[in-house]
């Protein structure tokens, strides 16, 4: 019994342990290792939706032409590939650094992007959409317009954002 509680506590699925089955004195001891069995499936059926959801989430943020990222208390913590190619900015360098999105502006519209996330963070307005002048990967000026949302996430408040390469229409207009 014990191990298989630990089992259950551990979210260790990889081993089914089934508690050993007593006679009737302990009945109860029977219908508590039946409700486990039933809340330890239920935890694993959830957890592979999980999974689930998590990969299809993953490959729309993996296959978009748009730039997206999420950053929380001024930190960057996911970026997707587009993000990737236009910034030089990789997933496995966000643990090193501590960026934010304004970091990736030029000099003159840092100010005017660090009060638009304000703004989204403050719920002041549950949606932003915004343009400013950010620095590519090869050091040229890009337009970029950003559409931004805040939402609670693991205790604190995330901005996740889609952005977009506008500078050729900028150029037209």
């Amino acid at each position: 019994m014990r191990k298989y509680i630990q089992n259950f506590t551990e979210i260790n699925f990889s081993k089914k342990t089934r508690p050993v089955r007593m006679n009737a004195p302990l009945a109860e001891i029977n219908d508590l290792a039946a409700s486990f069995d039933q809340m330890s499936l239920s935890v694993y059926l959830r957890q592979q939706e999980l999974r689930e959801s998590d990969k299809k989430f993953r490959v729309l943020i993996d296959q978009s032409v748009d730039a997206i990222f999420m950053e929380i208390d001024g930190k960057l913590i996911l970026v997707n590939p587009k993000f990737s190619e236009i910034f030089a900015y990789y997933p496995d360098q966000m643990a090193k650094t501590s960026k934010k999105i304004s970091d990736f502006a030029v000099e003159s519209s840092r100010a005017f992007v660090d009060q638009m996330i304000a703004r989204v963070e403050s719920t002041e307005i549950s949606e932003l959409r915004f343009e400013f002048t950010a620095i590519n990967a090869s050091g040229n000026e890009i337009d970029i317009e950003v559409s931004t949302s805040a939402f609670p996430y693991q205790g604190s408040l995330a901005v996740q954002g889609i952005m977009r390469d506008i500078t050729e229409r900028k150029k037209i207009e």
